[in-house]
């Protein structure tokens, strides 16, 4: 079952304030009722996945985070974030087997997304 933002509202939430994604998570939580709950900015993943694992708060994190973690995963709905992957490479250059295939997956794989835009 997915959770609501009004869900949060009674819950301790801690933001990672290192990640791209802090100011858009902190402007949901305001237009929302978890706006009334108490927040914290932690300064490293670090930090936060040992503050989530000690009970002392949630946090909305990428999946694959929080699985690596072993933490218990609840997904969030109403919230859309999008995570920018860039990957740089000198033009020109001969790229190695496991640079080239890393390249080609990334440009095959349906990332579900407009690739101009960032929206579904």
């Amino acid at each position: 079952k997915a959770a609501e933002f009004e869900d949060l509202a009674s819950e301790t939430l801690l933001i990672n304030a290192a990640s791209e994604m802090a100011d858009k998570i902190a402007d949901c939580l305001k237009e929302t009722a978890a706006g009334t709950a108490r927040s914290h900015h932690v300064a490293s993943l670090d930090d936060l996945l040992t503050l989530v694992k000690a009970n002392l708060g949630v946090a909305i994190i990428p999946v694959g985070i929080g699985s690596l973690a072993g933490l218990s995963l609840v997904p969030l709905g109403g919230l859309e974030l999008v995570r920018t992957v860039s990957v740089y490479s000198a033009a020109g250059r001969r790229r190695g087997t496991a640079c080239a295939t890393l390249f080609n997956m990334l440009r095959a794989a349906d990332w579900g997304f407009e690739p101009a835009t960032g929206r579904k």
